[in-house]
């Protein structure tokens, strides 16, 4: 059976504790950026699956930290800092900085990219993908392009909410390329709405490109001419 509430688990609740209180959670100052349904949903396809992940956006390593202990197969974690730049020298996300990267070390599935991830390649076959990087629709689409090929069953959307990622989900649900399996809701700016979409791969990519846009950004066209 698989757990539910990991945020109210010890393994997992440190994750949204207030690095200075404790015994409070933080909206603000918490390693991870995902509210506690999200992150469940996360975790919950996570333990589903059997093979390799991918993970754009990593921020803090809090999702990452949920990937890797969820599965066995390795995470590839790509972002373009390490935790340590996006922390910064902020007094109070300094704080949690050992927690996280104590926490990370002590994983040996993850394999940690600091890259932009249209720059990266992986060769092996994943079993899902959280894509949470930038949330405009033309870097959403390039990633959904790029990282396709190689996945086998679920696609994890993060800020579902925001424009770019609800019209990818739109377009790719569109042309059959895909189908919702879950949503979780959360809220964001005070109201609860869709925020996090996990969706079950149906077809290839090939399937997808003929509902693409024309976007005035090479890296995309380059993707596109390269299928």
């Amino acid at each position: 059976m698989i757990d539910t509430n990991i945020a109210n688990t010890s393994e997992y609740r440190w994750l949204w504790e207030d690095p200075n209180d404790p015994s409070k959670r933080s909206a603000k100052w918490n390693i991870i950026r995902m509210q506690p349904s999200e992150a469940q949903l996360l975790y919950k396809y996570c333990k589903l699956i059997n093979g390799n992940s991918v993970e754009i956006g990593r921020r803090y390593g809090g999702s990452l930290y949920i990937m890797a202990t969820a599965t066995v197969e390795t995470v590839y974690s790509i972002d373009v800092k390490s935790i340590e730049d996006c922390i910064g020298d902020n007094p109070n996300r300094l704080k949690f900085k050992d927690a996280i990267l104590n926490k990370l070390s002590n994983l040996s599935n993850i394999e940690m990219i600091i890259n932009r991830s249209e720059d990266v390649e992986i060769q092996e076959q994943y079993d899902l993908i959280f894509i949470d990087g930038n949330h405009t629709y033309p870097c959403v689409l390039a990633d959904t392009i790029r990282y396709w090929d190689n996945l086998t069953t679920y696609a994890v959307f993060h800020d579902y909410h925001t424009k770019g990622v609800k019209t990818l989900i739109d377009d790719g649900l569109a042309c059959g390329l895909f189908e919702i399996v879950e949503i979780a809701d959360s809220k964001k700016n005070g109201i609860h709405q869709p925020t996090t979409i996990v969706v079950k791969k149906l077809k290839e990519i090939d399937t997808f490109l003929n509902y693409v846009p024309k976007h005035p950004i090479k890296h995309i066209h380059s993707l596109i001419n390269n299928k």
